[in-house]
């Protein structure tokens, strides 16, 4: 467990949530989809506040598998990282901060995910 600034921080209830949806993007078109958004993956860890380097560690992207629909999905298991998106006032100081990296990362590199999309989408349907 990794305490800093007065918040406790359990890894292993994050490693846990990396291995169930690793598990799920096993099929090829799963697999495909996780290519896809990794630019979106690769832009919220560089955007992200970096004093609790277990959130970068965590931004992770997952698939969840249902019949023929699929439902990709990029963010993080920890509460923290909910926290710096939205916002939250600070405990000691009392000021509204936010650091919001995943919407912005998702509208810097939507151009790409789709065209990603598309490209590994006929990749399959020609295998």
């Amino acid at each position: 467990m990794t305490k800093k600034w007065g918040m406790d921080f359990d890894s292993r209830e994050a490693e846990e949530f990396l291995a169930r949806i690793r598990h799920k993007a096993e099929t090829p078109m799963g697999k495909a989809l996780i290519r896809a958004v990794s630019p979106v993956v690769a832009e919220a860890k560089h955007l992200s506040p970096k004093d609790v380097p277990v959130l970068v560690r965590t931004i992770t992207a997952g698939v969840d598998e249902e019949g023929p629909r699929h439902t990709v999905f990029v963010g993080t298991p920890l509460n923290y990282g909910l926290f710096q998106e939205l916002g939250f006032r600070h405990w000691r100081g009392g000021q509204w901060i936010k650091n919001p990296y995943l919407v912005p990362a998702i509208h810097a590199k939507k151009a790409e995910v789709q065209a990603n999309v598309k490209a590994e989408v006929e990749k399959w349907l020609r295998s």
